[in-house]
């Protein structure tokens, strides 16, 4: 009974405000003015067990405003945990508050002790094709990204260790490169090796790097089975020496012994495309153990063009039973469904009367390419159009006769 009893007073202690420490682990050093930045990345870890509480971050002002609604624009908001962590940290939604400079609170329900999790400002691992970016300001200055805690009925209070992120005029080797991707074009769900070439346009030293996101929807990289998908391998020209390489959450870095002025790696990987048409992004940053930054010019992203087929994703769309007779009796035309087939994955259908005016409108979700309509009781006989469309811009329109 006595064990018990000291157990319950460990796990329930309530560690003090203003407890934990944090650290910028991207954009340590971004580029005066630049754009397209992956983002400033913090990780907060707890000192002690939290079982309620808020973790607020402090965006200074002159930097973009931060916002949670549209992961393309500038300033997107997420969190991220560690899938290996997810039963140790159970956080809230970011909240914004301010004009400039920003607050952005976390509520946390659960968080152990030495656990913890990212605010990401400027980027998320959800939409890794969707980096949004921050625009750095002009000002050469060290900001720093205040980080408060407490727990329920506490105080936000300052921690120890609120981490800095330099804003620097001249990167020197630090976002110093380009990228280019062969080939630049595929199609719908092909399946082959890209080659990912990433060139130092400055020399790299000891212990420098580069790590590359893949884009939304494609497979994460990996290095433990060559037969499946997201398989990498690197490879280093003349003048590139690597240390070693490897993947973590879907991600690859790699560490250099030493790049010289225009060497290069090449990273082969095999990789099945999404059956979506699009641009899609490969996002590469630099920088060295103590000081990551984000390549800030947008053509060291290379992209990739998902194009579509030899034929339109609606063409063989087919409606059926036409004429649709409910209940019949008859295998060819009686039931209490119409099946939508040949569709695209996320493909939209809307019935419409002559009229114009819309009885139903549904989505084919799970990607095999049908949809089956359970035609309500009460929808009267008539000819009925279909609009069928899909994100790729593509539409085509379908007649059926409803005859009760």
């Amino acid at each position: 009974h006595s064990i018990e009893n000291k157990y319950y007073q460990v796990i329930t202690t309530k560690v003090p405000d203003g407890s934990g420490a944090a650290g910028a682990m991207i954009g340590a050093k971004i580029l005066q003015g630049s754009t397209r930045n992956f983002g400033v990345g913090i990780y907060y870890e707890s000192a002690g067990y939290m079982n309620g509480g808020t973790v607020s971050f402090e965006i200074p002002a002159g930097w973009t405003p931060p916002q949670t609604t549209n992961p393309s624009e500038f300033g997107y908001v997420s969190t991220y945990v560690s899938p290996d962590d997810r039963d140790y940290v159970q956080i809230g939604l970011p909240q914004i508050i301010g004009t400039g400079p920003w607050t952005v609170t976390v509520p946390i329900s659960k968080l152990d002790i030495n656990q913890g999790f990212a605010l990401l400002y400027g980027g998320s691992l959800e939409y890794k094709s969707k980096i949004s970016g921050v625009e750095a300001p002009s000002a050469i200055s060290n900001y720093k990204f205040t980080v408060k805690s407490c727990t329920n009925g506490g105080t936000l209070t300052e921690i120890s260790s609120s981490p800095y992120v330099s804003v620097i005029t001249n990167p020197g080797y630090y976002g110093e490169g380009k990228a280019t991707i062969t080939p630049e074009d595929v199609q719908v769900g092909t399946t082959g090796t890209l080659k990912i070439r990433y060139t130092a346009t400055a020399p790299m030293p000891d212990q420098s790097g580069i790590w590359i996101i893949p884009p939304q929807d494609w497979p994460d990289f990996q290095v433990t089975n060559a037969n499946l998908t997201g398989y990498v391998t690197v490879s280093a020209g003349s003048g590139a020496f690597v240390n070693y390489f490897y993947v973590d959450e879907g991600m690859l870095f790699i560490e250099f012994d030493s790049m010289s002025l225009n060497s290069y790696v090449d990273i082969e990987y095999k990789a099945q495309a999404p059956d979506k048409k699009d641009k899609y992004y490969f996002i590469i940053g630099s920088g060295d153990r103590g000081n990551e930054i984000n390549m800030e010019k947008i053509d060291v992203f290379p992209a990739i063009n998902v194009t579509g087929g030899s034929s339109s994703g609606l063409a063989n769309v087919m409606v059926g039973p036409n004429p649709f007779k409910p209940y019949d009796g008859k295998a060819s035309t009686g039931s209490d469904r119409i099946i939508f087939s040949g569709l695209t994955t996320k493909a939209t259908i809307k019935i419409y009367t002559v009229a114009g005016v819309l009885v139903a409108e549904m989505e084919e979700s799970d990607g095999d390419g049908r949809y089956e309509w359970k035609v309500p009781e009460n929808l009267a006989s008539g000819v009925y159009f279909c609009l069928i469309t899909n994100p790729d811009g593509e539409k085509t329109i379908k007649k059926v006769i409803i005859i009760k």
